[in-house]
């Protein structure tokens, strides 16, 4: 797949004498003979209520006051580990200098803002990948409009069906049709809306560009089917799962028989509260059972609630200490966080 021409959107996303981009310190997973340009980043970690949190910020002076989200309104947005927004992965797969297919999974109620304060260096968005039927998920999809060129052709999204119900009665000026007569034109969204089949492989780009996912069911609360999903290749392999409260055995078989003997590299898994279990996530226990029972190279948490999690810093010391015995890497997630990795 050969990269679009640049164009207003794209010199934006590329800008390279932003300071505060390299102030993200990327993380070491991928092995030594990987590309050093693939990677994952962070978008949002947060839970959808996102960090700091509203009700937190709006407590009377005599109520406890919320130290993380406090914490996260000290300086810029774009430095602080503490500001989070809603759960949002940005997937670069380049393997060559030249060529890159970037995918990124749900495009929430915080996804402007979150690309302003990350600033992904990439050319362009190849497609969108929607994991559940929640406003934390495709809440801003209306702004699509702000990673595509003006002339360029739709842009994929992927989902499921249930997904795309909901979605079309969001935004039903999103869904093809033709236009009335006298209909003033407007910009928005042009995209192509494309339902996927659970543990059923689908691609973004072509050749050596190609990016494939397998989405994987999770139970997101017991109405509730939120997709995590499976990715990368002989190299390096990732695991998402943004949003969880029960697995299923069908899930888990396939992803031992998918990481057979060689495991895999990055767990990103959902952890809402530190403290104790939560009818539609999990808490932090349930992932360290999942996170021992996997022993990913390395493993990131998402979803994170001010509720009960301390200020970045003091968890991931919580974190190391909880894991040193097992032997295993864990930190929180943050947004902007990159992660090298190799994709093919």
């Amino acid at each position: 797949m050969t990269r679009p021409p640049l164009g207003r959107v794209s010199a934006f996303l590329t800008a390279s004498a932003i300071s505060s981009y390299y102030a993200y310190a990327p993380t070491t997973v991928a092995s030594s003979d990987s590309p050093p340009s693939s990677f994952i980043q962070f978008l949002g970690s947060g839970s959808s209520t996102g960090c700091p949190k509203t009700s937190c910020i709006f407590k009377g002076q005599d109520s406890k006051q919320c130290s993380t989200s406090l914490a996260a309104l000290v300086g810029d947005p774009s430095n602080n580990k503490d500001y989070r927004g809603n759960p949002s992965l940005l997937i670069s797969h380049r393997p060559s200098p030249s060529t890159q297919t970037n995918v990124i999974i749900d495009a929430g109620k915080t996804f402007r803002e979150s690309l302003l304060r990350v600033r992904p260096q990439i050319t362009h968005v190849s497609g969108i990948v929607l994991t559940h039927e929640h406003m934390d998920a495709y809440g801003g999809l209306d702004d699509i409009r702000g990673v595509q060129l003006r002339d360029g052709p739709a842009l994929p999204i992927w989902c499921g069906e249930k997904t795309l119900e909901v979605v079309r009665r969001a935004f039903p000026y999103l869904m093809p049709r033709e236009r009335r007569e006298g209909e003033v034109a407007r910009h928005v969204s042009k995209v192509d809306f494309k339902v996927f089949s659970e543990f059923k492989e689908f691609a973004f780009g072509e050749g050596e560009c190609e990016l494939k996912l397998t989405p994987l069911p999770f139970v997101h609360g017991e109405d509730c089917t939120c997709y995590g999903f499976a990715f990368g290749g002989d190299n390096d392999r990732v695991l998402y799962i943004s949003d969880v409260s029960r697995i299923e055995g069908r899930t888990m078989e396939w992803i031992k028989k998918w990481m057979g003997e060689r495991g895999v590299e990055v767990l990103v898994v959902d952890a809402l509260l530190l403290d104790r279990d939560h009818m539609t996530h999990f808490g932090m226990r349930k992932a360290a059972e999942l996170i021992r029972e996997l022993r990913p190279k390395q493993s990131f948490i998402v979803g994170i609630s001010c509720d009960s999690w301390p200020t970045h810093d003091k968890a991931n010391e919580m974190l190391s200490k909880m894991f040193k015995e097992d032997g295993l890497k864990v930190e929180l997630a943050w947004d902007g966080l990159k992660v090298p990795l190799n994709l093919n």
